[in-house]
């Protein structure tokens, strides 16, 4: 699931925030508890639309 949240300061600015949050069976837990911050390294790196699109074709090739 992709949660996108958007925070508003005391001073008007905002900050937009993308996370990559998992639902997996717990056995699989410690494997992609490093999931998230993946996601938003790929974030800074793709910018929002690759990575969303990244996410959604490695999901589908798993299937």
């Amino acid at each position: 699931m992709i949660v996108w949240k958007i925070q508003v300061d005391e001073k008007g600015n905002i900050i937009p925030v993308l996370d990559l949050l998992n639902k997996i069976p717990l056995q699989a837990e410690k494997f992609a508890s490093d999931a998230p911050q993946g996601f938003r390294s790929l974030l800074r790196m793709v910018g929002i639309q690759a990575s969303i699109e990244t996410v959604i074709n490695s999901i589908s090739e798993g299937k």
